[in-house]
């Protein structure tokens, strides 16, 4: 406990903790500390002015001035100093003695490598370019950042070389006021104090300490435990003539100091000078290297440079892989302090490789972004991916909202998520559609019970007719996945009608995928009418589902699998069925807007321009279906889960007509599909009429009870059919209408409809 008060006027505004060393030979004791300014941990020095060591206030007076002046990426930095009247007090940056971590550095060689060459690059700033001899170089004067970084200290004998020097005034105490061994010239009568090869001499008796910190240094001579490719420039260190000893700056260009981690930290601290070629080469190895580098070294080192690297444009997106990898590595907490506000920043980037980046990585980090963080910055960041231009930017923000739905309020979710997933099956790309419904079933549990009853079925039910076999599939998948939600009525009157249409599909797999999911809510069935009680206690036979929650846990791929291609027979063939051209790969960095990297056949054939948009030629689509006729069928997977999506379809989405009834219009699922998505308030619940065609001879104009859109006219009474077919209206006297994808009339359409019934009316 040190009188902290006041000093020379001003106050010291730092707390100290626990000792960590107090050295032989030194002055100092050394203590961890606190700053009461912004409470960061410092690094203090304390010299107690009552010692009897020989010229000890002219060492402690010069340590705090010359470690002020010296300013030097490997020197220790100052911050503070103060002199009390019984103690001079001086605050560092935060740092650990070496002895006290050499446990934990011996068990990287490489991390060995890259501190003794910081501290050599330090002794030869102070020799060649300040013309000064540090004079006390040993494992006690060495400090060890938490960022793995090794920083000189112990300054107190610092001065110019030669007899200028404090030791050559010094001699004859010259063995207390350096820790052993000597330099051998030390103890000659003509020596005129030290030079550069003081300094080497000490540098190689440190190399000795570090490999041997059990060891009496004075065995300096053995080398025993330095590697083979040190120990030459070791013993040339350490040669008894000074001037045969090796000149550090040769030594620290030897093959023991080149290694991958001295190549990453030297070259991360020069980024900002690299060329981008440079950059970019560095950036794709770095991500491999990760494992084998010091934690430490990893987390308060690269990764703070690596965001600042992005974020003062140092660097472009490639640094998203390495931060990511290095934040696996972090606490919860470490995460959602240093790396998550800097994620929400990059997410707001206009940069559009960098939010690609992210989205692909989003799984990785995820579950470390706060509730606040998510729903205030990123989720309006990646919206506007859903109206991207680039298909493949708008199905990658698909898949990627899965993670963010966990963390997302109910508000947003019910609404804005809802509005866009509408919007998204009826796109005009045959994978974004099929991933859609793959996505809806995925948040369904986080859902609530109103919009699962207003989204669910009507979503699904609308992928049960889409053209492409894959969202079809998806659809069946999804209603079996989220059976839990279902009540009897739901099963019986909507669910089964509209899957049985798929168990007469043209594709197998469709059929039998949609036959099980048939039979197993037809047992559903069969245990509630046998057990009531228990469907009311909201026990459910879930066993019999199991097979699809297990087969639409991924997402489609957009790449085939060993970079195949879809044939023919993998899409519909029934009436109006889109061909499936060639799929894409994900998008990363440059490749997003190169087409001869983004996909896996000509660009002639896929119909992709330079700038990754479709080509709508005729031409292009009838080489894309020849290409994929003539590719080869892959049956590996029996239920098509692993069959590639397409995502460069140019056709839309067959449209068919609205029934002849004229409904009231509800926030239900296809009402969405056509509105925007980037309204933040919660959908409407008041009505306003939407009148359509009415055919006064086919059905009588009814209006409905607040449903959940265009599902609710599946449970309209039997009406008696027109001996003439009324437009969009099902010809088969099956009652259960067509179900073809539904479209919303616009206002034009919706005000020559309302001048038509009024004309009516008078006639």
């Amino acid at each position: 406990d040190w009188e902290m008060g006041q000093a020379q006027g001003k106050d010291f505004p730092f707390s100290v903790d626990e000792k960590l060393s107090s050295a032989p030979n030194d002055l100092w004791s050394f203590h961890s500390g606190k700053s009461q300014r912004n409470a960061s941990s410092v690094g203090i020095f304390q010299y107690n002015k009552a010692t009897n060591q020989p010229i000890a206030q002219v060492r402690a007076e010069n340590a705090i001035k010359k470690t002020k002046i010296m300013r030097h990426p490997n020197i220790l930095r100052f911050i503070d100093s103060v002199s009390l009247d019984q103690q001079d007090i001086m605050v560092t940056e935060e740092a650990l003695p070496l002895p006290s971590v050499l446990d934990e550095i011996s068990q990287y060689p490489q991390w060995i490598a890259y501190g003794l060459k910081q501290v050599a690059d330090a002794l030869s700033f102070l020799n060649n370019q300040c013309n000064m001899v540090h004079g006390n170089v040993s494992i006690h004067t060495v400090f060890v950042t938490p960022a793995g970084e090794w920083k000189l200290g112990g300054l107190g004998l610092l001065s110019e070389n030669g007899s200028s020097h404090l030791l050559a005034s010094n001699k004859q105490s010259i063995s207390s006021l350096v820790s052993p061994p000597l330099p051998p010239e030390s103890s000659k009568r003509n020596w005129n104090g030290p030079n550069a090869a003081f300094d080497a001499f000490l540098f190689g008796t440190l190399i000795y300490q570090v490999f041997n910190p059990n060891s009496d240094s004075q065995d300096y001579s053995s080398g025993k435990n330095i590697p083979k490719n040190l120990l030459g420039s070791f013993q040339a260190l350490v040669n008894s003539n000074p001037q045969n000893r090796a000149n550090l700056k040769d030594v620290v260009s030897g093959p023991f100091f080149c290694n991958s981690l001295t190549t990453v930290c030297d070259f991360m601290d020069n980024i900002s000078l690299k060329e981008a070629n440079e950059k970019e080469i560095f950036l794709k190895k770095l991500s491999s290297q990760i494992e084998s580098f010091p934690v430490r070294i990893c987390k308060y080192k690269l990764l703070p440079a690596l965001m600042n690297a992005l974020d003062y444009g140092s660097a472009n997106s490639q640094v998203i892989g390495p931060i990511l990898k290095i934040g696996k590595l972090l606490t919860p907490e470490e995460y959602t302090e240093k790396v998550a506000p800097s994620v929400a920043k990059w997410f707001a980037s206009p940069d559009r490789i960098l939010r690609v980046n992210l989205l692909q990585n989003l799984s990785s980090f995820a579950e470390f972004l706060t509730p606040q963080l998510v729903n205030e910055k990123i989720f309006p960041s990646i919206v506007g991916g859903f109206l991207d231009a680039n298909p493949a930017l708008r199905e990658l923000t698909i898949i990627s909202v899965v993670h963010l739905v966990p963390k997302m309020d109910k508000k947003t979710i019910d609404g804005t998520l809802l509005k866009a997933l509408a919007k998204m099956q009826v796109d005009s790309e045959p994978g974004i559609r099929a991933n859609a419904t793959i996505c809806l079933s995925k948040i369904a549990t986080h859902l609530s019970p109103d919009s699962r009853k207003r989204a669910l079925i009507p979503g699904f039910s609308r992928a049960l007719q889409d053209p492409f076999v894959h969202t079809r599939s998806a659809g069946v998948m999804a209603f079996a996945a989220t059976q839990q939600y279902y009540d009897k009525e739901d099963i019986a009157k909507r669910i089964i009608p509209n899957l049985s249409v798929c168990c007469i599909d043209p594709q197998e797999k469709v059929r039998k995928n949609a036959l099980n999911t048939v039979k197993a809510f037809v047992a559903k069935l069969e245990f509630i009418s046998e057990n009531p009680d228990e469907e009311a206690a909201g026990k459910q036979p879930a066993g019999m589902f199991s097979w699809a929650v297990s087969s639409i846990s991924k997402f489609y791929p957009t790449k085939p699998p060993g970079g195949g291609k879809q044939t023919q027979s993998q899409t519909s063939n029934k009436p109006g069925a889109e061909s499936a051209p060639a799929s894409k790969p994900e998008v990363s960095d440059e490749e997003f807007h190169d087409a001869n990297e983004y996909h896996d056949v000509e660009e002639d054939t896929v119909g992709w321009d330079a700038d990754g948009w479709e080509s709508d030629s005729s031409a292009t689509e009838k080489n894309t279906n020849e290409a994929w006729e003539a590719a080869p069928v892959d049956e590996s997977d029996e239920w098509g889960w692993d069959d590639p999506v397409d995502t460069t379809s140019t056709k839309s989405i067959a449209h068919k007509t609205k029934s002849s009834l004229e409904v009231d219009e509800v926030a239900g699922w296809d009402d969405w599909a056509d509105n925007e998505i980037d309204i933040p308030e919660p959908i409407p619940e008041t009505k306003r009429n939407i009148p359509t065609k009415v055919n006064t001879k086919t059905k009588k104009v009814k209006e409905t009870k607040t449903g959940s859109g265009w599902d609710d006219w599946d449970d309209e009474p039997e009406a008696k059919p027109s001996a003439t077919p009324s437009d969009g209206w099902d010809d088969d006297e099956d009652d259960w209408g067509d179900f073809g994808a539904v479209s919303t009339p616009s206002k034009l359409d919706i005000a020559k409809q309302k001048k038509a019934r009024k004309a009516t009316k008078k006639d």
